[in-house]
């Protein structure tokens, strides 16, 4: 993983890093929906912020082994000089999930209005968005490894705009409580542009 990033590094793509903070909370409404609020700040370079959210999500578990999600997201760009934008974004998930001794996978197709940092966030915007990822439960530790990579395929142009890798971990504090770090990899297809996110 780490020579993979080096060499992503490395690369002659313009790189930018930035920085994304937020929590989540669930409550299980009945066996199989659950209800999300989920806050975060992104920060751009340096500390100046670059977007703040809201996203609410519900979710319906039919079936053990699958999931149905609807997102709603409420966003705007602060920006200095400029007026301030909002915007309003959705999404459906469809995610199926499959364990294999201590290794969980799961595959997301998303179908949305939004690509993170696009300049059109209209509702005539639809993307596609398949990943793919993967988790291990390490014997006996508090901490769980993942990763995964996701491809943005821009319905409108018929074609893929970025991909997007994925490594983190999961810390548990408690039964109910967790503490994430991830980092992204985000490779702008079609341009020589890419952009780090912790």
């Amino acid at each position: 993983a780490l020579m993979f990033i080096i060499n992503l590094s490395a690369s002659s793509q313009e790189n930018v890093f930035i920085k994304r903070l937020g929590f989540s909370v669930t409550k299980e409404l009945t066996k199989n929906f659950d209800l999300t609020l989920n806050p975060e700040l992104r920060l751009g370079e340096g500390l100046s912020t670059e977007e703040f959210l809201v996203e609410s999500s519900l979710e319906y578990q039919p079936i053990k082994y699958f999931s149905i999600q609807g997102k709603y997201r409420f966003e705007t760009n602060p920006r200095e000089n400029l007026e301030t934008e909002y915007f309003h974004k959705y999404a459906l998930d469809l995610k199926g999930k499959y364990k294999i001794d201590r290794f969980k996978f799961q595959l997301r197709t998303r179908y949305t209005n939004y690509s993170e940092y696009d300049t059109d966030y209209g509702l005539l915007n639809p993307y596609l968005r398949y990943r793919l990822k993967t988790e291990y439960n390490i014997k006996k530790s508090k901490i769980t490894p993942f990763a995964s990579v996701e491809y943005f395929y821009q319905m409108t142009d018929d074609e893929f705009k970025k991909v997007r890798y994925a490594l983190g971990f999961d810390y548990k504090i408690k039964k109910r409580n967790h503490i994430s770090l991830e980092y992204h990899y985000q490779d702008y297809l079609k341009k020589d542009y890419a952009r780090n996110v912790i």
